[in-house]
């Protein structure tokens, strides 16, 4: 199969051939559609994250969007230090599988969950409880407090306040959301996703 191969540290990866990996009895083989190169991902790929780097060569790669075997969309987590996301096809476990509808695009899931995460950390792990209070988001033209704009309002946040240099994209966020009097959100199908994924991840982590 093609992917992206990690030969040396101290360069980037190559697009080259690779053996297929295959699937233990607990595992799903995914057929990848899209996946995120963030900067975990990057620190992952040249050595210099903190966890243990992979025996050399591997796949990096962290999450993405892809199709199980018997045809489902499904967003993903890999955990094999082999066989990343950036690859073809990968494996992964049922726990680590969230399935999506047909008809999501693959590249925003795959490209909103990891900002949208930091987001939801922030308020969630951090904040706390924010039902009813006022949250102020600083910096929210970047692409982790967008998301933690949105997700505030799903929360439960009566006001969300965002402070940008970027007059223009902080006037679209306006669109993300409706009156803060009436304290409703505005149907977004991949905020709403993007915040089930996040909220499932963490349970099953809590739950190992």
């Amino acid at each position: 199969m093609k992917a992206a191969i990690v030969t040396h540290l101290d360069q980037a990866p190559i697009y080259g051939d690779f053996p297929a990996p295959k699937p233990a009895p607990e595992e799903a083989l995914i057929s990848v559609l899209a996946s995120s190169v963030n900067q975990r991902v990057r620190s992952q790929a040249d050595g210099s994250h903190y966890t243990k780097t992979p025996e050399l060569p591997f796949i990096p790669g962290l999450d993405g969007v892809g199709r199980t075997s018997d045809g489902q969309l499904v967003y993903f987590l890999t955990r094999d230090p082999k066989f990343g996301a950036l690859a073809e096809q990968t494996v992964t476990q049922q726990q680590l599988m969230f399935p999506l509808p047909e008809d999501a695009d693959p590249a925003q899931i795959a490209a909103s969950v990891n900002p949208a995460m930091a987001g939801w950390m922030a308020l969630h792990v951090k904040a706390g409880q924010v039902v009813g209070k006022r949250v102020l988001v600083l910096g929210a033209t970047g692409a982790a407090d967008t998301a933690a704009v949105q997700i505030a309002k799903t929360m439960g946040a009566s006001h969300v306040a965002a402070v940008g240099r970027n007059p223009d994209k902080v006037a679209a966020l306006r669109t993300c959301l409706v009156s803060a009097e009436s304290g409703r959100i505005v149907e977004n199908r991949l905020r709403s996703l993007s915040c089930q994924i996040i909220q499932a991840i963490f349970l099953e982590r809590n739950l190992r």
